[in-house]
């Protein structure tokens, strides 16, 4: 299973679930294409889009868990897969308590079905917590611009890996998900210190960032909120391996 990240500790967090292959755009989808592209000759099966996303919704705080149902770029809507999504759903976005009564109630309903000579028809999985993500090849770095992506497209997360992820996985006839945790608000602006000097390796150059923040120390405090929401984020997204144990929940998918 290929697990397409931009940045290099995105990577590492999914690469701690075995029969994971990852690959790391450096924010660069051209790279990003390349890479999955070798990634599926040497045998890859499927593509999960996993990492830190920000958010288009007023709802979601930093460190919401998201799976994505559907991914929009350039006028183009991408459907996940469903059997490997509603999975991903109900492990990461139902709390224990919320998974035992849903079970309770289940079993319930069986129960009252068989008694009552009825069939049971399975309707597939329940959409729980899933979005819409929307795709860009750039950062959205204003809280305006955020909105404005939210109204265009109903998206209710933006990352810049999804839509690569989706459009290779549409090409190959392979299966897609999305995984990400919120790591910017959407009423949060981003400051130019965070956005410089990624690496196509998908580290950042700390020196460029540093140059930055003594030309305008003014962005220091932005900064701070952000490292911090990030870390959040990265948390939340080793919570969702853990969760998920190997193949992050694809081969278990049926």
């Amino acid at each position: 299973m290929i697990a397409a990240t931009g940045l290099l500790v995105e990577a590492q967090i999914a690469a701690r679930s075995a029969n994971v292959n990852t690959v790391v755009s450096g924010g660069n989808a051209t790279h990003l294409a390349r890479l999955i592209e070798v990634a599926i000759a040497a045998g890859g099966r499927a593509i999960l889009s996993f990492g830190i996303a920000g958010g288009l919704s007023e709802d979601l705080q930093p460190g919401s868990c998201l799976v994505g149902s559907e991914v929009v770029h350039a006028g183009k809507l991408y459907r996940a897969d469903a059997a490997w999504t509603g999975r991903l759903a109900r492990r990461l976005t139902i709390s224990p308590v919320e998974r035992f009564q849903l079970r309770s109630r289940s079993q319930a309903s069986h129960a009252e079905m068989q008694r009552g000579g009825y069939e049971e028809h399975s309707e597939g999985p329940p959409e729980y917590g899933l979005h819409r993500i929307a795709g860009i090849d750039r950062a959205l770095s204003i809280p305006c611009d955020k909105r404005a992506l939210n109204a265009a497209t109903g998206a209710t997360a933006v990352d810049m890996e999804s839509h690569v992820v989706a459009d290779l996985a549409a090409r190959h006839g392979l299966p897609f998900a999305v995984v990400r945790a919120i790591a910017d608000p959407v009423g949060r602006a981003i400051p130019r210190a965070a956005l410089v000097g990624m690496r196509s390796d998908g580290t950042m150059n700390a020196v460029a960032c540093l140059r930055l923040l003594v030309r305008d120390p003014s962005q220091v405090p932005a900064l701070v909120r952000i490292g911090v929401d990030t870390s959040r984020a990265m948390l939340q997204l080793l919570r969702c391996v853990k969760v998920l144990g190997p193949g992050l929940g694809f081969f278990e998918r049926g």
